[in-house]
């Protein structure tokens, strides 16, 4: 499936999920519009459902740093551009409990360095001189990939005042890649010094062998799954907020190394209600 169906194929569905939007907002259209009876005659105020709120978001990222031996050497700016709906599941007064659901165009990209030495003593060599060794591995991982992310929140909303309030948004996403390369090059050196010898004139002399391997993945059906966490501020139609990313997924399995996509970065947005 090429890139152009698979997104298109990822836009029915969000639509399919959301779209009971449509249906209005009191379950039996020929009731009044205020009042229903009850069993014994009398009226009660009826309470209308909330229909589905829809918004646009774009979200800039920068990475995190990464566990272990590894880290980011090149931070390229990543972005979530897409919409996002916010359906009522909850609320007490003035404070409401969301399920935002969201469709969004990620970019990823970054560059991953591995460095691992070792050395010590090799032996001696046929004059008695003392060798040690000298191992150097440098491995460099540029990501580049475009996906679908498809995140799941419960957003809270607290009103602070009459045009401001506060979003408190968790939740996992799933990234579901469409196009992407993963690229790895890998620089050895295997160096051996053999020292001199006080009184003895025999200098001392190095040798060393060194080279570079390259290869390139295809990514473009990766999938990623992690867990994001923002708070922000809503004031009319416009939002902003700043959000962590934590991905739980391997994103170097396919070369039996190990790194996570994790970054932090800011959410602008502007909501259509």
């Amino acid at each position: 499936m090429n890139i152009t169906a698979k997104t298109m194929l990822l836009l029915i569905l969000f639509m399919a999920v959301y779209g009971y939007a449509d249906k209005p907002i009191f379950d039996n259209e020929d009731d009044d519009e205020s009042f229903y009876s009850n069993t014994d005659g009398s009226k009660s105020t009826k309470t209308p459902r909330e229909p589905v709120k829809f918004g646009v978001r774009i979200d800039l990222n920068k990475n995190l740093l990464q566990s272990g031996y590894a880290y980011v050497i090149e931070d390229r700016t990543e972005f979530h551009l897409g919409a996002i709906a916010d359906i009522v599941i909850a609320q007490a007064d003035s404070v409401k409990m969301y399920l935002q659901l969201g469709f969004m165009l990620s970019k990823k990209g970054k560059v991953i360095m591995f460095e691992d030495r070792d050395g010590g003593f090799y032996g001696n060599d046929q004059y008695g001189r003392v060798q040690d060794y000298n191992n150097y591995d440098k491995t460099t991982y540029t990501i580049n990939a475009y996906s679908i992310r498809l995140p799941l929140m419960l957003s809270l909303k607290l009103p602070l005042t009459e045009n401001l309030s506060l979003r408190a948004n968790t939740g996992p996403y799933v990234d579901i890649g469409i196009s992407g390369t993963l690229e790895k090059e890998k620089y050895s050196k295997y160096s051996i010094s053999t020292l001199s010898i006080p009184g003895i004139s025999l200098p001392s002399q190095n040798s060393s062998e060194e080279h570079t391997d390259y290869d390139s993945q295809d990514i473009s059906k990766f999938l990623n799954i992690g867990i994001g966490t923002e708070s922000g501020l809503e004031y009319s139609h416009f939002y902003f907020g700043i959000k962590i990313n934590i991905g739980v997924t391997n994103v170097l399995e396919k070369y039996s190394s190990e790194a996570y996509d994790r970054t932090y970065g800011i959410t602008i947005g502007y909501n259509f209600y």
